[in-house]
């Protein structure tokens, strides 16, 4: 390190312009920003998988309750409805089919 060998300078230049003793020695410019976004992206996707986590467990439960067993049951007995009165359609449009070819 230059304080070691008393180089008193070469610290003055580090000190007073960082960036251009970096540039000036041909090594690749430090940029920090990007380790700013980084932090922030990996706090952001931090807490996205614990929100993520808490929906899903707040789901679970939902499934677990009476409430989801009765909506789950109307919402069947509605789906069987539905496809009876969908299968009634389709006969009743194949007979409309027959009416106008006679």
């Amino acid at each position: 390190m230059e304080e070691d060998r008393g180089d008193i300078g070469t610290l003055r230049q580090i000190a007073g312009d960082p960036h251009g003793f970096i540039l000036r020695q041909g090594w690749a410019s430090l940029d920090f920003r990007e380790e700013e976004q980084v932090a922030r992206l990996r706090k952001l996707w931090e807490s996205l998988e614990l929100e993520i986590l808490s929906v899903l467990e707040a789901t679970n439960g939902l499934r677990e309750s009476a409430e989801w067993e009765l909506y789950d049951a109307w919402w069947r007995s509605r789906s069987r409805g539905w496809k009876r009165r969908s299968a009634n359609w389709r006969t009743r449009r194949s007979d409309w089919g027959r009416k106008s070819r006679n």
